[in-house]
């Protein structure tokens, strides 16, 4: 795949959505390979002390999944207890970083991203030197490909990631392997053929009710950015793109309770954590 470089991104920061500790840099992508407005990204920083202080630190960057953005306030401040720099990334047309004519998450392919995060890990390689990638959902699927891409054509910036997290990452279908490999094809022969036809997905409301403060949870959420039951999806979009590159890759899934990434214990949680996760004898 060939992906277009950005040239050097000089974030300027204003403050962001979350409030005072927080900043946010829009970075310019240019033209939409699908058609639509200007694209753009949107980096946030967590930067609650004067932000020279931050570069002695090793920097995390959170990338959201699908019908997603960064809101997470607690996971910034739990993370800066622990001693990283805290950034986060809006995808093109998700989050903050959607334009009025484009269609919420909308991508015919989701190497796209590579651009954005690529530019992204540029500056904060140059800034902090390690870095970190955490992966939720359908970014871990994108950040594990964007990573073993990097990995191959700019070795010089891959170095300075150690490690990924991948939390809660969307590789593999619910349903046996034969017919998610027969979806495959299909969608992207319909996605094709029936370009702006809604999928269904019924009303899965259960999840977003559960988290946000204003019905089940404690997350205050914005409801443009990160509908209930998720923003719609068409057959010609990132749907079909995510299911076609499932199982693509090979992965190491490990659960537990111990977090190599906190290199002190948190008092507020009573975390019991490690410095580095070793695997059992």
């Amino acid at each position: 795949m060939s992906l277009h470089l950005l040239p050097e991104w000089s974030p300027e920061w204003s403050q962001d959505i979350l409030g005072p500790d927080f900043h946010a840099a829009t970075m310019p992508l240019g033209d939409d390979p699908d058609g639509e407005t200007d694209i753009y990204a949107t980096v946030v920083r967590y930067s609650p002390t004067d932000a020279s202080r931050l570069r002695s630190r090793p920097a995390m960057l959170f990338v959201h999944g699908m019908s997603d953005y960064f809101f997470h306030r607690h996971v910034a401040e739990f993370f800066h207890q622990c001693g990283w720099a805290v950034y986060a990334i809006d995808l093109r047309k998700c989050g903050r970083s959607w334009r009025p004519g484009q269609r919420w998450h909308h991508t015919t392919d989701i190497t796209q991203y590579f651009e954005e995060l690529t530019s992204a890990l540029a500056y904060l390689s140059d800034t902090h030197n390690t870095v970190v990638i955490q992966g939720h959902s359908t970014g871990g699927l994108v950040v594990a490909l964007w990573l073993n891409h990097v990995r191959h054509t700019n070795p010089e910036l891959h170095v300075h990631v150690p490690g990924a997290v991948l939390n809660s990452p969307w590789l593999d279908m619910m349903v046996p392997k034969p017919v998610s490999e027969t979806l495959k094809p299909v969608l992207r022969w319909a996605g094709a053929r029936w370009p702006d036809v809604s999928m269904p997905a019924g009303n899965l409301t259960a999840y977003g009710k559960s988290v946000s403060a204003e019905h089940y949870g404690e997350w205050v959420i914005d409801p443009d950015m990160k509908p209930l039951s998720g923003h719609q999806r068409i057959l010609d979009g990132s749907a079909p793109s995510f299911v076609a590159r499932i199982l693509s890759i090979p992965a190491l899934q490990i659960a537990g309770f111990h977090c190599w990434c906190c290199v002190r214990q948190n008092p507020g949680r009573g975390a019991n954590t490690h410095q580095k996760w070793t695997p059992p004898t």
